[in-house]
């Protein structure tokens, strides 16, 4: 289902449950609008249901949101199996490949063989982004079954935010960010080769009884 006015490639935005599903097919070189969510949108209706579709067997490569360059994930439980994201950007927030946040409450997400590689994450204006792989935020919960986490990187956009001469924000969670009191379960998901300017360059665990297991 596409939400052209939102500018995702594809939005799960009327409160679909699991029985809604996108499989096999490819989103690339798509471009989110201020809600996120590059190629993936999935968020609540306007009535505040939550979506939670089942997406199996896509990728979603080579997209740009200001957060959630591959996708933005709003509340809701969405289960993601055997999905890429790949080469994505987060252009002034967090998330280069998927951010997980709450909507009208907290998500609760499944990744099962989920590969999120090569993507990038520049912070705000006001220096708040990170999560280059993926961010976690909002108090949701996140279990990562197998996959692998890969060759992302989180940084400040200095050239476009501090061309007046400030001080850098440095960016946390290369691979993972996970705050605001979020969950990550990593179960046989390989992290590794991520980088940040900042604190965690695989996996960083911030305040607020934000958790890794």
């Amino acid at each position: 289902e596409g939400d052209a006015a939102r500018g995702s490639g594809v939005a799960f935005v009327d409160g679909e449950g699991s029985g809604a599903s996108l499989r096999g097919i490819s989103v690339v070189n798509a471009a989110g609008g201020a809600t996120g969510g590059g190629a993936l949108r999935i968020g609540p209706a306007a009535d505040g249901r939550p979506s939670s579709p089942t997406i199996l067997d896509c990728v979603f490569a080579d997209s740009a949101a200001p957060s959630g360059g591959g996708a933005s994930i709003g509340g809701g439980s969405a289960r993601l199996t055997d999905v890429t994201f790949a080469r994505n950007r987060a252009t002034a927030g967090g998330g280069g490949g998927v951010d997980v946040q709450a909507a009208e409450a907290a998500a609760d997400v499944t990744f099962e063989n989920v590969v999120v590689v090569n993507n990038t994450a520049e912070a705000d204006a006001a220096g708040a982004g990170g999560g280059a792989g993926v961010r976690v935020g909002g108090g949701s919960s996140l279990r990562l079954s197998g996959g692998r986490v890969a060759g992302n990187r989180a940084a400040w956009a200095t050239a476009r935010f501090c061309a007046g001469g400030c001080a850098p924000a440095p960016q946390d969670g290369g691979g993972l960010l996970i705050g605001g009191g979020a969950t990550a379960t990593v179960d046989g998901a390989a992290v590794e080769d991520n980088e940040c300017d900042g604190a965690g360059g695989g996996v960083r665990v911030g305040s607020g009884g934000s958790r890794l297991t």
